[in-house]
Parts: C-alpha cells; sequence; structure tokens
C-alpha cells in the first residue's frame, strides 16, 4: 500500500509532463502554451505543499497485521467470530465490552490509561485464543503455517505481536487516544432490518408469548414447590466439592482485587473458582425427557450435515461466567451460572420459544460486603 500511494505523485507529474509535451508536437498557440505551463507551475506547488505519507512500518509490523488478519478473517469465514467483545477498528490487539467502553476514562490519568488497554488487550487475546479454538483443524494448521520460526503456538505469537504494535503506539500519544475514541460497542439491532423483516408486525406476538411466559413463570416462583406435583422426575444437581467462603472473606477478596485505577474486582481463577462456590444454587429439575438433563454444547465436528452446536447431556456441566454491574460509582461482580439443554419442546405450532438449544442463567449480584444484593435469571 505504501508504494502504490508513494508512486501516485510521480505518475500525476509524468502524465502533465507528456500532455504538455504532445501539445507542444501538435504547434498549439502560445497563449496556450503559456496556460499549459501555468497549470504545471500551480499543481506542482499545491504538490509539494501536501505533507509526505508517513512510512514507519516495519517488517515486524506487517507480520504482526498479517497475523491478525489471518484469525479475524478466518474466522469471520467460518463463523465463530466471538460475539461478547469488538474490535477497534485499526487496533487489532484490542477489543473491548459494554464494561470498558461504559468506564469513566481520563486520558490525562496514565494509570487509568494503562489499565484500560491491559484489559482491552487481555480481552482481545482471550477472545482470539476462543475463535482459533472453534475453527477446523485444518485451519488452525494453516495459521500456524504463518508464524514464524521459534514461536510455540499461534496464540502465543498474536501475544507476542499484541506487545509489539501496543509498545509502538504507547510512543504516540496521538495513537493510543484514538484508540480510545474508537471504542465502541454496537447496537445489536440494525434499524434497516427492523424496517424489512416488518419487526412491527411481528414484535407484537413475540411480546405476547414472552409476557405469558412471564406470567406463568412467575405463578410457578410463587408456589410452594413441595407442593407442586412433578410431571417427570425430579433431578437434583448439587455443586460439586462445594467448600463456601463466608461473606467477611468474600469482602476481603473483592477489596484486595479491586486495587486498580477503576476498582473493578478482578480476581484470579483460583480465587474466583472458591467465590463462584460459594454463591452456587442447587438446581432441582423435573425431568421428562432428555430435553430436560443438562449438559455441555459443543460443535457437532463429526457430523458436517449439522451446522449448529450441540448439546452432550453425557457431560453434566454448570457453566461459569463472570460479569460486573455498575451501581452509582461503583463496579460490582455478578456471578453467572448458566446450565445448557439439548432443546426446548414445542407446547404447540404457535410456540415460538421452541426449538434446538435451551438454556437457563441465575446470576447473583455482589455488593463490596460479599452480600448478594440482587438475583436474576434469564
Amino acid at each position: 500500500m505504501h508504494s502504490q500511494d508513494l508512486s501516485k505523485p510521480a505518475s500525476i507529474y509524468r502524465y502533465i509532463y507528456s500532455y504538455i509535451y504532445s501539445c507542444i508536437n501538435r504547434q498549439v498557440t502560445h497563449s496556450v502554451h503559456w496556460l499549459f505551463y501555468l497549470c504545471v507551475l500551480t499543481l506542482t506547488s499545491a504538490c509539494s505543499t501536501l505533507p509526505a505519507p508517513a512510512v514507519n512500518t516495519s517488517d515486524k509490523d506487517l507480520y504482526c497485521r498479517g497475523l491478525f488478519s489471518e484469525i479475524i478473517h478466518t474466522a469471520d469465514k467460518f463463523s465463530v467470530t466471538d460475539s461478547q467483545t469488538h474490535r477497534i477498528p485499526g487496533f487489532p490487539y484490542l477489543h473491548v465490552n459494554r464494561l470498558l467502553v461504559n468506564l469513566k476514562l481520563e486520558t490525562q490519568d496514565e494509570l487509568q490509561v494503562e489499565s484500560w488497554l491491559d484489559q482491552a488487550q487481555a480481552l482481545a487475546l482471550q477472545t482470539y485464543t476462543i475463535e482459533y479454538a472453534n475453527l477446523p483443524q485444518a485451519e488452525q494448521q494453516r495459521l500456524r503455517n504463518k508464524i514464524k520460526p521459534g514461536a510455540p503456538s499461534f496464540i502465543n505469537a498474536l501475544t507476542t505481536c499484541a506487545q509489539h504494535l501496543r509498545a509502538q503506539d504507547k510512543l504516540n500519544p496521538i495513537q493510543r487516544n484514538l484508540a480510545i475514541s474508537k471504542a465502541r460497542v454496537p447496537d445489536d439491532y440494525q434499524t434497516w432490518q427492523r424496517l424489512l423483516g416488518l419487526y412491527a408486525i411481528t414484535a407484537l406476538p413475540v411480546v405476547v408469548g414472552i409476557n405469558n411466559w412471564h406470567n406463568e413463570s412467575t405463578e410457578k416462583f410463587n408456589q410452594d414447590y413441595r407442593k407442586t406435583p412433578s410431571q417427570g422426575q425430579l433431578i437434583r444437581y448439587l455443586p460439586k466439592d462445594k467448600q463456601p467462603l463466608t461473606r467477611t472473606q468474600v469482602a476481603a477478596l473483592i477489596n484486595q482485587y479491586s486495587n486498580n485505577p477503576f476498582a473493578i474486582p478482578m480476581f484470579p481463577r483460583e480465587t474466583l473458582t472458591s467465590v463462584f462456590a460459594t454463591y452456587a444454587p442447587v438446581f432441582e429439575i423435573d425431568t421428562m425427557s432428555n430435553s430436560d438433563r443438562i449438559g455441555s454444547p459443543q460443535w457437532p465436528r463429526d457430523n458436517p450435515t449439522i451446522d449448529y452446536p450441540v448439546v452432550d447431556i453425557s457431560t453434566i456441566t454448570v457453566f461459569m461466567h463472570l460479569s460486573y454491574a455498575f451501581l452509582d460509582d461503583s463496579v460490582l461482580p455478578q456471578l453467572n451460572y448458566i446450565l445448557w439443554f439439548p432443546s426446548r419442546p414445542c407446547d404447540s405450532w404457535l410456540d415460538i420459544l421452541c426449538g434446538q438449544l435451551d438454556g437457563i442463567m441465575w446470576r447473583v449480584t455482589l455488593d463490596h460486603e460479599g452480600s448478594p444484593i440482587h438475583y436474576d435469571s434469564a
């Protein structure tokens, strides 16, 4: 790209000079000659005032940006792009989510900026690791063939490149501020698609169906489950090796790991596992068929005719995910417990909520004292 851009002024000059020469050979009048010479001087003067393109791109820059381009395009091609994070245009080593874009960031505060970039870089590498793992093995091998000798893995090479590109951008404060200003989480809804899809018409039965489901669920939650007759077999799922902490211990951990410029509770993996175990719920499920059994979602790589994830009920798994909530100026931890089921059977042909895959999320929001202040489910 740089060589093509640099060659454009020269090609313009060659075109102007050749045009003037042809005019002279055709014996254009003296006044027209002067007009052309004046145009040449004007264009030359105008071009000379344009700033020269900055060409500071090293071979390592090109190599690193090439690796990021490869994983981005490959993930898009095979539809394994992680939708929970979003790339920053022009800065492939940085990703953001709603937490990062909603933090009150002071660009003059060097500690805040570095902390924000640390999280954006970690989020990007986490995303690329997930996307890479979901690619077909042949594509993983193709990407590994792109890395230089000495790198133990493709993700390791990306990590090294992320550090290199960030170090380069750190030398230019304008670049860093540009990355922060470009950080966006786009709306999941697109107006033109909603209009073409007749959203206003189709939304009505959807809203009615969801409201009915909410009313039924609320009625069931208000009942004494011990007096509610089961329609199948009641199966109770208990946390494995649960070793709960006291709330005082949890409060101390929240305080300890909130020692960062944004006061975000950022627990290490082992600590987070203990916190999740402390508030883990007991799930009791009225099981009428395999659709009501908990499992682990996976891509059916051995069956290429299926283009959607399936749930393996032979592996009982409760997934845990840490998120955050804003309360006034505080960032509070949210513990998400997620169950996956193979399908949701249809109650009738009008049931728009049924189909392949079903799930439940139970979320616990903690305050800084380690006390649950809000429970919700989806």
